[in-house]
């Protein structure tokens, strides 16, 4: 797909384009072209991006995802190595800016997220 995507909490695919994330919406009349939403549209912001064969071909508003990405890469590292709970919260919000860990959830939360994987 166009930068990379990310699993919601469901396992469902979000399209993150530019360091903005999306969810899937539908399909276009012609079956070729997927529409993705903007994830929060409560800020007034409707966002959108229409992918075809897996090539970005129109973006439309944008929304911040580097949070979120690492919420993400936390789950998978959790799901995959027995490392502990501050271990790989640790090694996720290092690679991170200053400005997106504002945007992360509560320390207890990740640490719920996490021991709820395993």
């Amino acid at each position: 797909m166009a930068d990379r995507e990310v699993l919601s909490e469901r396992g469902r695919n979000k399209l993150c384009v530019n360091g903005f994330m999306y969810t899937f919406d539908r399909l276009a009349s012609d079956t070729l072209t997927r529409f993705w939403r903007r994830e929060r549209k409560g800020d007034g912001f409707k966002g959108r991006v229409h992918e075809r064969n897996g090539i970005v071909t129109k973006v439309m508003r944008t929304c911040a995802i580097e949070a979120m990405s690492c919420v993400t890469i936390m789950k998978r590292r959790a799901a995959e190595t027995d490392e502990t709970t501050s271990v790989v919260m640790c090694n996720a919000v290092t690679d991170i800016a200053e400005a997106s860990q504002g945007f992360l959830p509560r320390m207890d939360a990740m640490k719920k997220r996490i021991r709820r994987i395993r």
